[in-house]
């Protein structure tokens, strides 16, 4: 566009206002902000509340409530980042490695490279891994779904619970099955290639953990009737092992809960898995607090009142502090040399 547009100025007729139909080439800064704004309005847990209330609660929330509702969920992190600004964003000592892929990427897009000879630019690799990547990842999304998960255990005992149970990639425990889509291999750490290698490390420490020894432990030594239920379902089931009807013991039209239809029915039952997740999922978040303040707290305090007593900013929050000054002090030498020319010439 910023070669085809014509760069003729527009007036608006009776106003001083006037615009170009191609203001330059799209760079990198106005790439990172269309990214940011992206990213601003897409998957906010706003819209997931307005969702669940009409699809499963058949209640609509009206406009404004809506809108004010997904701002002030939207804008919550904006806000944190607000308050602790000289903490996480000023200082140069707080760097997030995934930010690192991001800065890559737009260097690849925006940057003039001179290629080497021989090798391939950045540009030139983009564009072979985002070709081959979507090449290869609509295989087992499209073609052929089953090489998510090759279980030859399953293979060979095809009539053995219990030997699905263990060989399962679907629905147990996944020992001896193995995966050739890179959406599933990577699906319980996000991204492995941007996170530090003792990171995944103990993710990877923490999943076998819970997969492969809690896990098994509570099934099959039928921890709350776990063996009733499906070992890996998100499911609830009754007190006979079938999916739970929620319908009586909730009124539909008025969602209000029947204590007395629900003591007749059943309670509620977790599969051994969801139990687990809902378990360490709830642990995790007073886990993290104790954890950041007992192998972490002096660091974070020091920095802390390094970053609000010294003010230590980033190289480019420096570069431009020091552009100001520059100006500024140009300017006021400027204005000493005029009053000293009008001083003696006036």
């Amino acid at each position: 566009m910023a070669k085809s547009l014509p760069n003729k100025v527009v007036r608006v007729p009776y106003t001083n206002w006037s615009f170009s139909l191609n203001p330059g080439p799209f760079n990198l800064k106005e790439h990172v902000v269309t990214t940011l704004l992206a990213n601003t309005q897409s998957g906010t847990p706003g819209f997931l509340i307005l969702s669940i209330s009409k699809i499963f609660y058949h209640k609509d929330i009206p406009l404004l409530p809506a809108i004010l509702l997904v701002l002030s969920v939207q804008f919550l992190g904006y806000g944190f980042a607000g308050i602790f600004m000289k903490l996480l964003v000023d200082s140069p000592y707080m760097w997030w490695p995934s930010t690192l892929v991001d800065v890559s990427f737009y260097r690849a897009l925006h940057e003039t490279e001179k290629r080497a000879k021989g090798k391939l630019s950045r540009y030139q690799f983009f564009l072979i891994v985002i070709v081959a990547s979507f090449t290869y990842g609509i295989v087992p999304v499209y073609y052929f779904p089953s090489i998510t998960a090759l279980s030859f255990v399953c293979w060979i005992w095809k009539d053995s619970i219990t030997a699905h149970q263990i060989g399962s990639g679907f629905n147990g425990l996944g020992i001896g099955s193995f995966a050739l889509d890179w959406i599933t291999i990577s699906s319980y750490m996000g991204s492995p290639l941007a996170l530090p290698a003792f990171v995944v490390i103990n993710i990877m420490a923490g999943f076998i953990l819970i997969l492969y020894v809690l896990l098994p432990l509570f099934y099959w030594n039928n921890v709350y009737d776990a063996k009733r239920f499906p070992i890996f379902s998100s499911s609830i089931f009754d007190a006979d092992g079938q999916f739970y009807n929620v319908s009586r013991v909730l009124d539909v039209k008025s969602l209000t809960f029947n204590e007395e239809a629900y003591d007749n029915y059943s309670r509620l039952y977790f599969s051994a898995s969801l139990l687990l997740s809902y378990g360490f999922t709830l642990a995790s978040v007073s886990s993290s607090i104790s954890h950041v303040a007992l192998f972490y707290g002096r660091s974070i305090w020091l920095q802390f009142v390094t970053a609000y007593q010294r003010q230590i900013q980033d190289v480019h929050t420096r570069i431009q502090v020091s552009t100001l000054h520059e100006d500024s002090s140009k300017s006021n030498v400027l204005d000493t040399g005029s009053r000293y020319a009008t001083s003696n010439f006036g």
